[in-house]
């Protein structure tokens, strides 16, 4: 029975979508605090969050939302940067609020603006970035006038 669940639950996107996010998540921190021993952290936080969401996109593509599209990888890449800049700025914001040097805090603020941003990412990626399709045409909403 525990087998079956797994399973079931492997089938649902968000479960994937989780599973990527939490080895990219440990890739994006790891990366920030070893960048952070050189970077301010702004800097150290662009090029960790850059290299882990460009490594999330391509996962997710391949894991977690794997129907056919007609749209270009690039054009997917792309699309996710929006996410990526917005994620950018949450965290530069909260970073501006910091004494400089408060490296435990830091971290803290990198975790946070990875949290708040997970239901946001989640809905951009399902929704925007890799939307459902039907027969391997783009699924898109009727619009009734």
């Amino acid at each position: 029975m525990p087998d079956r669940v797994v399973a079931g639950a492997w089938r649902l996107p968000f479960v994937r979508f989780a599973v990527v996010g939490a080895v990219t998540g440990a890739i994006h921190l790891g990366g920030f605090v070893l960048l952070r021993t050189w970077w301010e952290p702004v800097v150290a936080n662009a090029v960790a969050l850059t290299v882990a969401t460009v490594v999330n996109t391509e996962g997710n593509r391949r894991i977690s939302f794997t129907e056919e599209r007609s749209e270009p990888v690039w054009r997917q890449h792309v699309k996710a940067a929006v996410a990526l800049l917005a994620s950018l700025a949450v965290a530069a914001v909260a970073f501006s609020a910091l004494d400089p040097g408060h490296r435990v805090l830091e971290v803290a603020v990198v975790v946070g603006a990875d949290a708040t941003s997970i239901l946001v990412r989640y809905l951009l990626l399902r929704h925007w970035v890799f939307p459902p399709t039907r027969g391997g045409v783009l699924a898109r909403p009727d619009h009734h006038g």
